[in-house]
């Protein structure tokens, strides 16, 4: 079987194709819709700029398609550690992996390492927000930390990482592990690849 998420290989057409099929995640979520959905029509209108001088009707088909993150209540799927908003294409259905370096003296460096694959399948995806899961778990019960890197560049920069990641309290590493493994899990579980974004 080709792997089509990995596979530098396949055509033009047949990646065209894998995206034509596709489920984006903002439909997964279910994040409502500027121009289908009337609560989200109400808050673009409401949160429409003041020196805006467009009428509601241009204002709201300038606006059409844009999903509505906003009104969705909590969910595994949003995370607080997200670049969203800061670069296009970027939405609040992202998780900022670089956020996991600060909490590599409890997962470890091999998971922290797993964050930034290419792409993983969802499966994949799936088992890597358990592992994060388990592993806030271990440390919460048993104080646990996972092992980390001795090669040449560890001990080139460890001294000052360390001292940054020391810096952090247990507790908010705890819930960016918990936050990551959930999102991954989530997202793995409802079939959605994940993408690196360097």
């Amino acid at each position: 079987m080709i792997d089509l998420y990995r596979n530098p290989d396949i055509s033009d057409q047949v990646q065209a194709r894998l995206f034509e099929i596709s489920i984006e995640p903002g439909e997964t979520i279910g994040a409502p819709i500027v121009g289908t959905h009337t609560e989200a029509d109400a808050w673009a209108l409401q949160n429409k700029s003041a020196d805006s001088d467009l009428p509601d009707a241009e204002f709201l088909e300038e606006h059409k398609c844009y999903r509505v993150f906003a009104l969705l209540g909590p969910s595994d799927g949003i995370s607080n550690y997200s670049n969203a908003g800061a670069y296009d294409g970027v939405d609040r259905c992202s998780f900022r992996g670089s956020f996991l370096e600060d909490c590599e003296d409890i997962i470890g460096s091999d998971l922290l390492k797993r964050a930034w694959t290419d792409v993983m399948r969802p499966d994949e995806a799936e088992d890597y927000g358990k592992q994060l899961l388990e592993a806030a778990e271990q440390f919460r019960n048993f104080g646990e930390r996972r092992q980390l890197s001795s090669g040449f560049l560890a001990k080139l920069f460890g001294r000052r990482r360390r001292a940054q990641i020391a810096d952090m309290p247990d507790e908010e590493k705890l819930e960016i592990i918990e936050s990551a493994g959930k999102w991954y899990r989530y997202w793995g579980e409802r079939g959605h690849p994940i993408w690196a974004f360097y």
